[in-house]
């Protein structure tokens, strides 16, 4: 056999072992369900219509794993400290106002909004 094919062929393989060693850690990056940066932007909005009563925010959320519950959000292991709420181990508490405690994740469709004067955002959970 020449050099130069040899030379291919551990380049090649050289390739597939580097593909094999990413390729996990790629398709877990894909596949996961939710992320923090998508709490903090529903914290976020949650706190500005809390601030802002009259204000209705309907918008698509990509959450981690949580327990909404009237007063809060459990299940959050993450550095947030949001200006409308307190944080204790994994619960922040907040003025939410929810009909039932719900488990939630992935991409979820909500809308926040508040009525002038008791100063609890509403948070209804709307179809896809």
């Amino acid at each position: 056999m020449s050099f130069r094919l040899i030379e291919s062929l551990f380049f090649i393989l050289s390739l597939l072992i580097v593909f094999s060693y990413f390729t996990p850690a790629y398709l877990r990056t894909l596949y996961r369900i939710g992320s923090n940066a998508g709490l903090q932007e529903f914290i976020v909005d949650l706190c500005l219509v809390h601030e802002n009563p009259g204000t209705i925010i309907e918008r698509s959320y990509d959450l981690p794993e949580i327990e909404l519950f009237d007063g809060g959000v459990r299940g959050v292991h993450i550095w947030l400290f949001p200006s409308c709420g307190i944080v204790e181990d994994s619960v922040i508490r907040l003025p939410l106002n929810i009909n039932k405690t719900t488990r939630i994740s992935g991409i979820n469709r909500l809308r926040l909004y508040s009525m002038f004067g008791n100063g609890t955002v509403n948070v209804e959970i709307l179809p896809p």
